[in-house]
């Protein structure tokens, strides 16, 4: 397990259920990025370690979501021929480790932010917009997968508040709304 997974798994990812069921594209990422999250925390040694994965998982997910839909016409027209070709049941088979990168990218981005306590509105507005894109790939209707996104960013913020707990009366009545 490379530091960047250590720190994810640190902070609860594998509480996620999308995380437990693609294990595969969680290390893809974790290979992948962790150079850079090393090079990251030794230029900012002062910086809270959950501020410095917010970053890199907001570059991940920025970039993720270019060169996904920079190819979804030809994505789809594959799907296509595997479906015609093959049938809908056969074509199923195929995994698109695109398609799983970046489910698993906006899934560890949501949650690192339901973690920070962050605007709900905010996360709501990037899970709608991650899903209205995978959507046809999917077939299923974005509300769905933005509600399966949104489920990852709850379950940050429940780790969140176990972790600061509030402190007074106020505090209390303030995070029943939050």
């Amino acid at each position: 397990m490379n530091e960047l997974e250590q720190q994810l798994s640190g902070i609860g990812v594998h509480t996620l259920e999308f995380v437990e069921n693609h294990p595969q594209a969680l290390a893809r990422f974790c290979t992948g990025q962790n150079d850079l999250y090393l090079r990251v925390v030794k230029n900012k040694p002062q910086t809270p370690k959950q501020l410095l994965l917010l970053g890199l998982l907001t570059k991940a997910h920025s970039e993720t979501l270019a060169d996904f839909m920079q190819h979804a016409k030809s994505r789809q027209a594959m799907h296509s021929v595997f479906e015609s070709e093959l049938g809908e049941e056969f074509a199923e088979c195929f995994n698109d480790v695109t398609l799983q990168d970046l489910s698993v990218v906006t899934t560890l981005w949501l949650f690192v932010q339901g973690r920070l306590n962050m605007d709900f509105s905010l996360a709501n507005d990037h899970a709608h917009e991650t899903a209205q894109h995978l959507s046809p790939f999917l077939k299923m209707q974005p509300d769905a997968i933005r509600s399966e996104f949104m489920q990852s960013f709850y379950q940050g913020k429940v780790l969140y508040q176990r972790d600061n707990p509030p402190r007074g009366f106020w505090q209390r009545i303030r995070n029943l709304f939050a």
